[in-house]
């Protein structure tokens, strides 16, 4: 290995160094909380070196927003490469979402439940840019949309009904990561009766399940 690829290699290395440093700092006090100067701490490296690799806190956290929910990208197009049927796509995805945010809630939190990170102000967006995870909401969307256009669903408002889904989505992993002491019932059949009910309520119900 010449010098430098090697110096390619050692730099990826720091650069995996910090985003990890910074996983575990905005996950156990919260993105608000953390400073660059403690990541630098973390890793025993000077905060001038975060610098290098990251602009700002924004970017690190975007970043490490956008490696957490690679893998629940992968799943809704395995998801939608196996089913044919919209709505069997539409709730096999919401499932697939509920069951990741309960698999790692420490960065479904960070991603999708710190207020201080989650808005415009403190990412410091572009115009272009969107919001980290909001790929998400435009996944379930499309979804929606296909099924409208099937005559699966009541082809009123596919965005309200898009945001009804997520946020009735949403309400199933927030409530079961902050109320564990609960009798829930079984988190699968629970999201599954939540996406049922929207199903149900959102469409002509004689070609709802056909």
């Amino acid at each position: 290995m010449g010098i430098s690829e090697r110096k390619v290699r050692e730099k990826e290395v720091l650069r995996r160094k910090i985003i990890q440093a910074a996983r575990e700092l905005f996950a156990e006090g919260g993105y608000g909380n953390a400073t660059l100067r403690q990541v630098a701490q973390k890793i025993e490296y000077s905060p001038t070196t975060i610098y290098l690799h990251f602009e700002n806190k924004a970017e690190l956290l975007k970043t490490i927003s956008e490696e957490t929910l690679a893998p629940l990208a992968d799943t809704f197009n395995a998801i939608d490469e196996e089913f044919n049927d919209p709505i069997l796509t539409l709730k096999n995805c919401g499932l697939a979402y509920v069951e990741f945010g309960l698999r790692h809630p420490n960065e479904y939190r960070l991603v999708f439940m710190d207020s201080q990170g989650w808005n415009e102000e403190s990412m410091d967006l572009s115009e272009e840019e969107e919001m980290p995870g909001q790929w998400v909401y435009e996944s379930f969307q499309i979804l929606v949309q296909d099924c409208i256009a099937q005559g699966r669903l009541d082809p009123t408002d596919a965005e309200t009904l898009t945001q009804v889904l997520w946020a009735a989505l949403h309400g199933v992993v927030s409530l079961h990561l902050n109320y564990t002491r609960f009798a829930w019932i079984d988190q699968k059949a629970l999201a599954t009766e939540v996406i049922d009910a929207i199903i149900r309520g959102s469409g002509p119900k004689s070609k709802i399940f056909d």
